[in-house]
């Protein structure tokens, strides 16, 4: 069901567009684990998690709001996810490296 949710914030967010691209590039090709490596999910939590890290180095957003912003249902999951992913907060990441 977060699926869904993630989905549909995506579609609210960045429009049309980028959805139809990620689902096209992520979902409707069969051999995607074989071509990327990764299943679909997998993909568009990387490219999550990318925007996660470019916000928290380039701008001055609460780390509450950029995991509200990226779909999260709470920032405690995402700031777990974060470290899971990183080995440290999303804090730590954005002192260590802000620019």
């Amino acid at each position: 069901m977060k699926d869904i949710y993630t989905f549909k914030f995506w579609k609210h967010k960045y429009g049309p567009e980028l959805l139809v691209d990620i689902v096209d590039y992520a979902v409707m090709l069969p051999p995607i684990r074989r071509t990327l490596g990764k299943s679909a999910k997998e993909y568009i939590m990387d490219v999550v998690f990318e925007e996660a890290c470019r916000r928290l180095r380039f701008t001055d957003t609460s780390v509450e709001e950029v995991s509200e912003t990226l779909g999260f249902e709470t920032s405690t999951y995402f700031i777990r996810s974060f470290g899971k992913r990183y080995g440290v907060t999303p804090i730590q990441y954005r002192k260590s490296n802000k620019e």
